[in-house]
């Protein structure tokens, strides 16, 4: 399933986070949830296979788009046009629903048409949420694969990378009212290692970041017909890349992760020397995130 939650969370102000470190762990940071922290389920999509990739067009939040272990489609959803994928319907009174139907008393006339109306939403909600219904697929990947993102800008550029190395580029408004899939606009072929992750720059909409197993980093252009490369080779860097992310702030620095469990923050200017290589990960680095309002925060995890 695709899940969305709905966070509610308490004002700055009003909220007092814990910068303590942990005796037993070592570990900065709070240790609850702290009050005022509320946490909903807003909607539920069905998905055919397990989920491998997920991303938001940020130009339009309400468009969906993943990857399936099970297919090699990237399939989008446009929650807006769902109406079904809501939050959950409120359950029947089944005390009600046992009242008999031909009951004369007004208001347990009342009771047991309102339970049978919810009953009968209950029904469609569930019959809807066993069947998977994008709203557009992606045509053209050869296989299957974890890497998928779309660009933040209006051009509306997706990327998604395969296990044979090969990635592949679309454009969201190509697709016309209806049209239920389209081709790829482009094709890249780096290397002939697994794709693991392909990062859009969030100010150059055109300009795609990817990496992948053994050690294969590179840049490229996403316009026209030809695909621009320029493959990096930064200094120290070593094993398979699994995670990168761009800097909102500083939109030529990105922070890559690698199965050392090293996190390298590399700028493309002058890509051959990271500006610094942090260590501490005891195991594969598979997720790093720069913090949107402050550029000299990251996080990083692994497994």
């Amino acid at each position: 399933y695709l899940t969305g939650y709905k966070m509610t969370l308490p004002s700055r102000e009003d909220f007092k986070w814990h910068l303590e470190i942990s005796e037993s762990t070592g570990e900065l940071g709070g240790h609850g949830v702290g009050p005022g922290i509320k946490v909903e389920v807003e909607y539920r999509l069905y998905h055919d296979g397990p989920v491998s990739a997920l991303t938001l067009w940020q130009c339009n939040p309400s468009i969906i788009l993943t990857r399936s272990l099970e297919r090699n489609e990237v399939m989008v959803f446009n929650r807006a046009k769902q109406e079904w994928a809501k939050k959950k319907p409120p359950a029947p009174d089944k005390s009600a629903l046992l009242i008999d139907e031909k009951v004369e008393v007004p208001h347990l006339a009342a009771k047991r048409a309102m339970a049978v109306q919810q009953q009968a939403r209950a029904f469609e909600w569930e019959e809807h949420c066993g069947e998977c219904k994008p709203d557009l697929l992606l045509l053209g990947l050869p296989s299957k694969g974890d890497a998928l993102d779309a660009s933040i800008a209006s051009e509306g550029y997706v990327a998604a990378g395969a296990e044979d190395g090969t990635v592949m580029t679309w454009k969201l408004p190509d697709a016309s009212k209806g049209q239920a899939a389209i081709e790829q606009s482009g094709t890249l072929q780096p290397t002939e290692h697994e794709v693991r992750f392909v990062r859009f720059n969030p100010q150059q909409a055109s300009m795609l970041l990817g990496g992948g197993d053994g050690t294969s980093l590179w840049l490229a252009d996403c316009r026209g017909a030809e695909k621009t490369m320029l493959p990096m080779r930064p200094k120290g860097l070593e094993g398979n890349l699994y995670s990168a992310d761009w800097n909102l702030n500083i939109p030529t620095m990105f922070a890559l992760g690698d199965s050392t469990g090293s996190v390298s923050i590399i700028d493309i200017r002058n890509p051959s020397v990271p500006l610094h290589k942090l260590v501490g990960h005891t195991q594969d680095v598979f997720s790093v995130a720069w913090c949107p309002h402050q550029p000299s925060v990251l996080a990083s995890g692994s497994v």
